[in-house]
């Protein structure tokens, strides 16, 4: 026999034939080669996953397995990671295009739209709240209106006064009002209303920050209603040498700006934009 000589196995399998002992006819298992041939052991393992029973019972296994905690976790682990692929995120994106701009799929979804815009409850619910029927537009309009309703501006004027009347927060607004006036004498700087009234026309009557979109002050009484606002706040430069009461570190913004800023210089409040 020559040196090179490959052994022979026989499969134990329904076809009972000789084979080289070797990866290409047999499976391994646990460092050795299986008894039956690939042949016999994969059409065994055909016949046996053709079997009713079989599926019903792997079928249970596998909602069992998904039903429970743990396996939740996982199959939802498994998903995200699967996903977060980028072959796969380009396939779903290319995937999703070529869905959407199928002629049967638009014509679809136009047919779905119509039935609901057609929809009598429907009309009914716009003519009576006035919502534009838009993904962006919806919820603004809705609370816009809402807001404009003269008994939710009458309950909320009723809330305020009676939170503002109780005495603990009386009390409140007493010392946060004496604790500024302490801070603001402690701050170098000084201005004069006619400073005051040249901020204004320099801003264009609109507020310095873009959170609001640098909206255009209200007028009430043919007077503006805005704050004026330390540019660097009282609270952490008190004590300083920096002149944060001077006119050339105030500016002017809307009552809802000055009051979300807080305590932040303008560079630690991204929510402030681009500046006028």
């Amino acid at each position: 026999m020559s040196e090179y000589a490959v052994l022979q196995k026989r499969c134990t399998g329904p076809c009972g034939q000789e084979y080289p002992a070797t990866t290409e006819f047999f499976h391994r298992n646990k460092g050795t080669l299986c008894s039956r041939c690939k042949s016999c052991k994969n059409g065994a393992e055909k016949i046996r996953n053709s079997d009713p029973e079989v599926k019903k019972r792997r079928s249970d296994r596998g909602k069992a397995y998904r039903n429970g905690t743990e396996g939740r976790k996982r199959e939802s682990e498994r998903k995200k990671i699967y996903h977060s692929r980028p072959e796969v995120k380009k396939h779903r994106s290319v995937y999703h295009k070529n869905y959407h701009s199928r002629p049967e799929v638009q014509e679809r979804r136009k047919d779905r739209e119509k039935t609901h815009r057609d929809n009598p409850e429907i009309q009914e619910h716009r003519r009576a709240y006035g919502r534009v029927y838009s993904s962006r537009l919806i919820r603004k309009n809705y609370r816009k209106n809402y807001n404009n309703r003269l008994d939710v501006q009458e309950h909320r004027r009723t809330v305020v006064k009676a939170y503002r009347n109780r005495p603990e927060i009386q009390d409140l607004y007493r010392v946060h009002a004496r604790n500024r006036y302490a801070r603001k004498k402690a701050v170098a700087g000084a201005y004069t209303p006619e400073q005051i009234q040249d901020q204004l026309r320099r801003q264009k009557h609109r507020c310095y920050y873009a959170a609001c979109g640098h909206a255009k002050f209200k007028k009430t009484k043919d007077r503006y209603v805005y704050h004026i606002e330390h540019t660097f706040p009282v609270s952490r430069v008190a004590g300083s040498d920096i002149p944060a009461n001077d006119i050339g570190y105030l500016v002017l913004t809307c009552p809802a700006c000055n009051i979300s800023k807080g305590d932040k210089f303008p560079w630690e409040w991204p929510e402030g934009g681009r500046l006028l």
